[in-house]
């Protein structure tokens, strides 16, 4: 639908590093309509022991009805199959809502790290942003 067009080169990147085994692409659908996504990358942000997740986002109108929850969970799931035992993610701030999901479902603060944000031929568009970093244990059953 168009609402992540100025990232396609991210989205090819991340699917030729899923095609090689080191990144997973999680999509949640519903009547061929995507409702959901969640990355995982197992070697540039994190590891095979603590894969790092990101590019979680949940199309907006449908925000709050449990479905971020429910796809955290099965990158959680995906992870753990991996052999993960801890997973981790960067959030910025000032998004509350995200704050809060990821700390109901188990993500504890961890540390900070700095993000700027680049326009066009890599000049610096915004002030620096510094992300909170989140892990959580993943528990076998």
């Amino acid at each position: 639908m168009g609402l992540y067009t100025r990232d396609r080169a991210i989205i090819h990147e991340t699917f030729r590093k899923q095609r090689a085994g080191s990144a997973l692409m999680l999509l949640a659908v519903s009547n061929d309509v995507p409702l959901a996504q969640a990355w995982l990358d197992f070697t540039g942000r994190g590891s095979k022991q603590c894969p790092s997740l990101w590019a979680v986002r949940v199309f907006p109108p449908l925000q709050g009805c449990g479905i971020g929850a429910w796809i955290i969970a099965s990158a959680e799931d995906a992870a753990r199959a991996r052999g993960a035992s801890d997973i981790k993610l960067e959030v910025e701030p000032e998004n509350i809502l995200a704050l809060r999901l990821y700390a109901r479902l188990g993500y504890r603060p961890v540390g900070w790290r700095p993000k700027l944000e680049f326009g066009v031929a890599n000049e610096r568009r915004s002030p620096p942003v510094d992300l909170q970093i989140m892990q959580k244990e993943l528990r076998t059953c």
